[in-house]
């Protein structure tokens, strides 16, 4: 048999055959929308492929809307170049699943915040390592972020978007 190739993973999330599995719920609540409606939310932890792959595909969809609508624009030069600045997609380019199929060990902890059945935010983990400060063991936030619609650009001005404050302990 034939080892599977990125393309035919994805190939297979795509078919809808492979359903969200519901990871340990670590919190859950209402997130409260700019427009004062209400959404419930659940962080959840555990790896999961589906959640990954959808990060990286309506999250990819929604930056290519970002900047055609960014394009479509009549802003002279100086004002586009306020926009680009101003835009958070320094993490664009990060594959989600990718790094799902590289960190699915012990040492990796997944979290994905899900609302409106979709994720919202996605968090990779390292632990336990070495500090470099101190002794002992800590945690390493490895990757960090937020769905782009969760973020000021100027296609969502005036749009709600979701927005939590997650307390330790």
């Amino acid at each position: 048999m034939k080892p599977m190739t990125l393309d035919d993973i994805r190939a297979f999330l795509d078919s809808g055959d492979l359903p969200f599995t519901d990871g340990e719920v670590v919190k859950n609540g209402v997130l409260e929308k700019n427009d004062g409606e209400s959404v419930e939310y659940q962080i959840q932890r555990g790896w999961d492929l589906m959640k990954a792959h959808c990060c990286d595909k309506q999250w990819g969809i929604f930056n290519l809307n970002l900047f055609a609508f960014i394009r479509d624009r009549e802003y002279d030069e100086a004002e586009r170049h306020k926009i680009l600045q101003s835009i958070q997609v320094d993490d664009s380019h990060w594959r989600w699943l990718n790094k799902s199929l590289a960190h699915k060990s012990s040492d990796y902890d997944w979290f994905f915040l899900m609302a409106e059945n979709k994720p919202q935010g996605a968090c990779l983990i390292y632990h336990p390592k070495a500090s470099v400060l101190s002794s002992g063991q800590i945690f390493y936030i490895e990757y960090v972020a937020a769905a782009p619609w969760n973020r000021a650009n100027p296609m969502s001005l005036g749009r709600s978007r979701h927005i939590v404050t997650v307390k330790a302990g």
